[in-house]
């Protein structure tokens, strides 16, 4: 079983939020999964059973419910290990808008994966603990697009800007 849920951002989130798919998987033919080197980032909130990462560096991350990844750009696969059935919330960002979010250049996460928690501190854990008690997608997206992060912006071309309360961005 296989579901997924896409929406825009909150408008105030336009340039620095491409879109969000919420995503529910139960799978018993395989457990893991070769993830395609890309040219964009990635950031996830798993919302389910542990999710294992294992960046194209060969290191591995396992996640719990409510904890989020962050990955960089990459020349070679990745592999998610799914360890039970997945729930999780996918928030897909142009690069300037990630390297905000994790407050530090691209650069330093190119071919691996990080915890997001590591990144971004308390904030990263509060939304992911109100995401995992939201009651369907549309919730999710809410709580994504009312994201106070204080670490937005710090690189990038967009300058200076975090994402408050309100979803507005300053800058």
């Amino acid at each position: 079983m296989w579901e997924m849920v896409a929406a825009p951002p909150a408008p105030a989130l336009g340039g620095l939020v491409g879109h969000y798919t919420s995503y529910r998987e139960r799978t018993t033919s395989f457990s893991a999964r070769r993830e395609l080197a890309a040219t964009s980032g990635v950031l996830i909130y798993a919302l389910d059973a542990p999710l294992a990462i294992t960046g194209a560096d060969g290191v591995e991350i396992v996640l719990r419910e409510g904890e989020a990844f962050v990955g960089g750009i990459a020349d070679a696969t990745s592999i998610s290990r799914a360890l039970g059935p997945q729930r999780g919330v996918h928030i897909h960002l142009p690069l300037h808008a990630l390297a905000g979010v994790c407050g530090m250049p691209l650069a330093e996460l190119a071919n691996r994966v990080a915890p997001l928690a590591d990144l971004a501190g308390r904030s990263a854990r509060v939304l992911g603990e109100r995401l995992v008690t939201a009651s369907d997608p549309q919730d999710q997206f809410d709580l994504v697009d009312d994201f106070p992060d204080s670490t937005a912006g710090q690189y990038g071309d967009t300058g200076s800007c975090s994402v408050v309360g309100d979803g507005a961005v300053v800058g």
